[in-house]
């Protein structure tokens, strides 16, 4: 089993603080930590601590940064032969946290919104390819990859529902949904969504803030309510990869999609635990499933 990920790779700085200053004011400095993210870099990053073989597409920068970024795919054993190199800077974020969990983020992309299909080197086929938002040149060429790779599983994971993504919906055999809620108002416009693209032949899947408050899927006639009980998220960052990296798992194991939504649930909840989106160990939590 071969899973391949196209997607961003981005160096996350999180700086804690008692409070966020206002204009005028210096604000007091708890600690600065560091990690490699990116959101499907993350999910790819947690297939391979389950022992499953895959591989990224995604471009960083000549600086040191882009040096982090993909010595840590390395590390978990991610084939990097298609991270590219370019002259520009890597994809970097600044997110500053008090202690009231307020927070501002800042974010530069970089080169991740500039790959392009001649600049990917042969490529091994995947039984599955993961793949999430992209923007730019990156997402002219993701819907190349996705006409490229039609007849095999192809694995689609949006924050939220844009028009832009009708042609990509398409190609996909199972779409995981971003949704902060899970409303009334929600359960209609995401059956509306099924209807109007024709989806209901496909696995679609809800993750509620990111797993935190669970999941639903759809079984042919309305939508099934999984409840997650988190009662004390220490990191929301990595959540939502966390959820997809369950019900890539589940997938691979051909469970039923109750029990993949089962297993995207439990993983957000242990990730919760941890700081940052890969300090968790998914092996672990399987034991105790």
């Amino acid at each position: 089993m071969f899973v391949l990920g196209m997607g961003y790779l981005i160096l996350e700085r999180i700086i804690r603080v008692e409070k966020i200053p206002k204009k005028g004011e210096i604000g007091k400095i708890i600690s600065i930590e560091e990690y490699p993210d990116g959101y499907t870099a993350n999910v790819i990053a947690n297939l391979s601590k389950l022992d499953i073989n895959t591989g990224f597409i995604g471009k960083i920068g000549s600086d040191a940064e882009g040096s982090l970024l993909i010595e840590d795919m390395m590390y978990h054993s991610v084939d990097t032969k298609n991270i590219i190199l370019s002259k520009g800077k890597s994809g970097v974020s600044i997110k500053i946290i008090d202690n009231d969990k307020r927070s501002i983020k800042f974010e530069n992309l970089g080169v991740n919104t500039e790959i392009r299909l001649e600049e990917i080197k042969e490529i091994k086929e995947p039984d599955i390819f993961y793949t999430t938002t992209l923007h730019g040149t990156s997402f002219e060429t993701q819907k190349k990859l996705l006409e490229i790779f039609k007849e095999k599983k192809i694995f689609l994971s949006l924050e939220k529902y844009e028009k832009r993504y009708k042609d990509l919906l398409n190609y996909a055999d199972f779409i995981v949904f971003n949704s902060p809620s899970w409303t009334r108002y929600e359960k209609r416009f995401y059956e509306k969504i099924l209807r109007e693209n024709l989806l209901k032949d496909k696995m679609v899947v809800i993750k509620i803030k990111s797993g935190i408050y669970g999941s639903a899927f759809w079984n042919d006639e309305d939508w099934v309510l999984i409840k997650n009980n988190i009662s004390n998220v220490f990191d929301e960052n990595g959540t939502g990869e966390a959820f997809d990296t369950g019900i890539i798992f589940g997938i691979i194991k051909k469970e039923e999609i109750k029990k993949c939504c089962e297993i995207g649930n439990l993983f957000a909840k242990e990730c919760a635990k941890s700081i940052g989106p890969r300090n968790w160990y998914p092996k672990v939590v399987l034991k105790a499933f």
